[in-house]
């Protein structure tokens, strides 16, 4: 698998750029689901919405679904694309299920010395709170309050600040 797949197009992050935010969609969304973010986070912030194998662009319908990958898997294949990229201070933002690949990219990331500076994820999972990874602090949110956009501007603007601190 290409990488570079996962990230967004080149040139998503300008000279102004310090610091990221990297997205995990919901099961089956992709980029689509964090278009309007970029418009509320400061020019130093770039969005970088991870694109999962089969889940983007939302426009195309897949001949068949796509197959069920290993959370484990997408998380390897997510930090090889995330390595290609220069080093900044991130914060990794999870959805549903994009919680669960955003935790694994996380601790793999701690593993290799890159931690983010914070992981927020937006699951309801039995057990979710539970898991730890200790190099990364962690936030929790109700999902139901990030979407639609109109909701989330509140919460990105804070993000925005505190990505810009870093």
């Amino acid at each position: 698998m290409n990488t570079s797949s996962w990230l967004p197009d080149p040139g998503f992050e300008g000279l102004a750029t310090r610091s990221r935010l990297i997205c995990c969609a919901h099961a089956g969304g992709g980029p689509a689901a964090f278009a309007d973010w970029a418009t509320a986070l400061p020019r130093s912030v770039s969005l970088c919405p991870l694109r999962r194998p089969g889940c983007d662009p939302p426009q195309q319908a897949p001949q068949q679904p796509p197959q069920r990958a290993d959370v484990h898997i997408l998380a390897h294949q997510a930090v090889e694309a995330l390595c290609t990229l220069a080093t900044r201070p991130s914060i990794l933002f999870g959805h549903s299920l994009g919680a669960v690949i955003a935790f694994e990219i996380a601790r793999l990331l701690d593993a290799r010395g890159l931690p983010p500076r914070l992981l927020i994820d937006a699951a309801k999972l039995d057990g979710w709170q539970e898991l730890t990874c200790a190099g990364v602090q962690r936030m929790e949110f109700d999902g139901g309050h990030f979407f639609p956009f109109e909701r989330a501007s509140g919460f990105l603007a804070w993000l925005g600040q505190r990505l810009q601190r870093a």
